[in-house]
C-alpha cells in the first residue's frame, strides 16, 4: 500500500494566508494636504465624502478629522439655526407662562405653530441658549401675589407706618417647629458620590417655639410639646402681657402676627385689655415678618449640630425629645438683640420707606 500523506495544518495555512496579504498591502500614509482638503470641503458645506472617496480615504477617517476640528465656539444648533429669533423669543414666552411644559410638547408646539418639526435636544439646546434650564419648581399659591392681597400688605405697612409714628411699640408674635428630621438638605462628598445623610427612622413629635420680639429685643420666647391650638395662644399672649420687659406697656402696645388659626381668639384681649391692639398681617406676607428672618437664623443653628441621637430603652421618644430640647436650646443663643434689630430694620423698616 502507498504511503499515507499527512494533513497539512488548518491553522498555520491561516497564518501564512494573513502574512502575504499583509506584505501584498503596504501600509499608505495619508499627506496632510489630503486632510486638509477634506476639512475645508465640510467646513464650505461641499460633498467631503466624495471627496474623501476619491482621494482613497476611508470614510470613518475623514470623520474623525472633521469632528475634531470642528469649531467649538459655533452655537449649539450648527450655523444654519431652525428657528428664527422671533420663534425663539415665543418659545421662551411660552416656557415663562408655563414651566411645566416638557421638550416633547414645546417641539408639539413648535411644529403646530411654526411648521418646524424640531427635537427635544434641539429645543433643550434653543432653551439653553436662553439660559432657562430646568430646576426644581417652587409651588406659589394662585391667590398669592394678587391684586387684593397686594392691596392688603400696602394697607398693613401704612397701618404700621402710623402707629409707629404715635410712638407705639410694635410687638411681632409667630411660632415654628424643629423635630428630628430638621436637617441640611445639602452635604459634601467626594466626586461621583453621592452624599448621604443618616437620619432616624421616625421624625418624632414637633416642638413648638413661640416668640415676640420688638424691634429692638426678644420680648417672650419658649418651647412647647405638642398642638398649639387658639386657647393656648391665647393664654401665652396673656402671658407675655403680664411679664413684659422694662420700657413696654400694655397701652402702648401693638401685637403682630399672621392668619393662622392659632391666632383667631387674639383679638378678644383687645377687650379684656384696654389700649392693647392686633394688627394681623396680610395674606402671604413673610416678608413683612421680621420673625422669619430669627426663625431661619435659629434653624439654621440646629440643623449644624442635628445628627441621629444615640437612646436606648425605655422612654425612646422622650429621650429624643429631650435631644432635640437641648439643641433648641442652644440654638436660642444666636437670637441675639443685634439680630432682632437687624431683622426688624430689613423686614419692615425698609418696606415703609417705599410706601
Amino acid at each position: 500500500m502507498g504511503r499515507k500523506l499527512s494533513t497539512p495544518n488548518k491553522g498555520a495555512a491561516q497564518r501564512c494566508s494573513v502574512l502575504l496579504l499583509m506584505a501584498s498591502h503596504k501600509y499608505n500614509k495619508i499627506s496632510a494636504e489630503f486632510c486638509q482638503r477634506i476639512i475645508t470641503a465640510a467646513q464650505d458645506g461641499d460633498d467631503w465624502q466624495s471627496l474623501a472617496e476619491a482621494l482613497g480615504v476611508n470614510y470613518k477617517t475623514a470623520y474623525t478629522w472633521i469632528s475634531q476640528k470642528k469649531d467649538k465656539s459655533l452655537p449649539k444648533g450648527g450655523k444654519n439655526k431652525k428657528l428664527s429669533e422671533e420663534q425663539i423669543d415665543a418659545l421662551c414666552d411660552k416656557v415663562e407662562k408655563d414651566p411645566a411644559l416638557t421638550l416633547v410638547q414645546l417641539a408639539d408646539f413648535s411644529q403646530q405653530h411654526f411648521g418646524i418639526a424640531l427635537s427635544a435636544s434641539t429645543v433643550h439646546n434653543y432653551l439653553e441658549g436662553c439660559l432657562i434650564t430646568l430646576k426644581k419648581a417652587h409651588a406659589m399659591p394662585a391667590t398669592m401675589n394678587s391684586d387684593a392681597n397686594e392691596e392688603l400688605h400696602q394697607q398693613f405697612v401704612i397701618a404700621i407706618g402710623k402707629y409707629m409714628h404715635l410712638g407705639k411699640q410694635v410687638i411681632w408674635m409667630g411660632e415654628t417647629n424643629v423635630n428630628l428630621f430638621c436637617q441640611h438638605s445639602q452635604g459634601r462628598s467626594p466626586k461621583g458620590k453621592r452624599t448621604v445623610a443618616v437620619r432616624p427612622a421616625s421624625k418624632g413629635k414637633n416642638i413648638h417655639i413661640i416668640g415676640a420680639i420688638s424691634t429692638v429685643q426678644v420680648v417672650h420666647m419658649m418651647h412647647i410639646h405638642g398642638a398649639f391650638n387658639a386657647n393656648a395662644a391665647k393664654a401665652w399672649v396673656q402671658d407675655m402681657l403680664s411679664n413684659l420687659p422694662a420700657g413696654l406697656t400694655m397701652d402702648n402696645m401693638v401685637l403682630v402676627c399672621d392668619n393662622a388659626p392659632c391666632h383667631s381668639k387674639l383679638e378678644e384681649l383687645m377687650e379684656e385689655n384696654n389700649g392693647f391692639i392686633v394688627c394681623k398681617l396680610g395674606p402671604y406676607s413673610p416678608q413683612l415678618d421680621p420673625l422669619e428672618n430669627i426663625w431661619s437664623k435659629m434653624k439654621a443653628a440646629v440643623k449644624s449640630n442635628m445628627r441621629v441621637p444615640g437612646v436606648n430603652p425605655p422612654a425612646v421618644g422622650e429621650q429624643r425629645l429631650q435631644y432635640v430640647e437641648r439643641l433648641i436650646n442652644t440654638a436660642m443663643g444666636v437670637i441675639t438683640g443685634i439680630l432682632v434689630k437687624h431683622a426688624s430694620t430689613h423686614k419692615v423698616f425698609s418696606r415703609l420707606l417705599w410706601t
